[in-house]
């Protein structure tokens, strides 16, 4: 049975719903709809403002950077970010398909540090992004 520690980053949504699943949940949406989903949102809206951290257009989401025990239970804001639905899409999905989590977590790394990308999204242009070659898993090691 997978018992991650409440800082370890989780690695997959599987891993995801066994935790969502814990706590109670029938299922990851049904944790987006709870008063505690709403609660966290409020606070990360109130903490980090309600502009996409990468194109600063208005948020509409809240983006779980990295899933842990910590931010799915609303204890730890650190890896939430308010970002718009575009951007969203181009974070979680890939011509419609849903990305993997690793990859979808790294995306949204490399672009938050690509000034170039950056400020395409900020122009209200969308980037052909080819993540294949671009980016690293090692930030995924908090120890590192």
């Amino acid at each position: 049975m997978y018992n991650p520690s409440i800082y370890e980053p989780i690695l997959d949504y599987q891993q995801r719903d066994v935790i969502i699943r814990f706590m109670g949940y029938s299922n990851y949406n049904d944790y987006l709809q709870s008063d505690l989903w709403r609660h966290i949102r409020r606070r990360v809206f109130g903490y980090k403002g309600n502009l996409c951290w990468l194109c600063r257009r208005k948020a509409d989401h809240v983006h779980h950077h990295r899933y842990t025990i910590q931010n799915l239970r609303g204890r730890r804001f650190r890896d939430l970010y308010p970002i718009c639905v575009v951007c969203h899409e181009i974070v979680e999905f890939d011509e419609g398909t849903k990305r993997p989590l690793i990859e979808s977590s790294e995306l949204f790394t490399w672009i938050l540090n690509n000034k170039k990308l950056l400020r395409e999204l900020r122009e209200g242009r969308s980037p052909n992004v080819d993540i294949s070659n671009n980016i690293t898993r090692d930030y995924m090691n908090p120890y590192k």
